[in-house]
């Protein structure tokens, strides 16, 4: 069916996916401080990432790479395969940044693999991006 997006854009929709829940209330905070207009919602692995995609319809992913039972690498794949999900704009995490690690979740269509801890700055540069069209 069609569905209308009624809310404006001038907000953002961050979906944070990370099993440390530690980690994704510190981004959850991090976020809100920077910009009123996001609206964060957490995930703590993929498969609960991928329930709230549908629902969400996040902008952006910021996605840990190592988590239980569904990964990041898992979870990048299927939401490039799919049509109605392949536009979000995914940015992975991980504190385990091998060359391996990256140049893999890049080719599963992430825009860029941030390793922890995060470079705030970095980070809310491509939050900027997604907030002003």
């Amino acid at each position: 069916g069609l569905t209308l997006n009624v809310e404006d854009k001038d907000s953002a929709a961050i979906l944070i996916v990370d099993d440390d829940k530690q980690f994704a209330g510190y981004l959850e905070a991090l976020l809100l401080e920077f910009d009123a207009n996001i609206t964060v919602r957490l995930a703590h692995d993929g498969f609960e990432a991928g329930k709230l995609i549908s629902s969400f319809q996040p902008d952006l992913i910021l996605m840990d790479l190592m988590m239980p039972m569904m990964d990041g690498f898992e979870t990048c794949k299927s939401i490039k395969a799919d049509p109605q999900t392949a536009q979000i704009r995914i940015i992975s995490m991980t504190g385990y940044a091998s060359e391996k690690n990256v140049s893999r979740i890049l080719a599963l269509g992430a825009e860029d693999c941030l390793i922890k801890p995060i470079d705030e700055e970095l980070l809310m540069q491509y939050v900027s991006s997604i907030l002003i069209r």
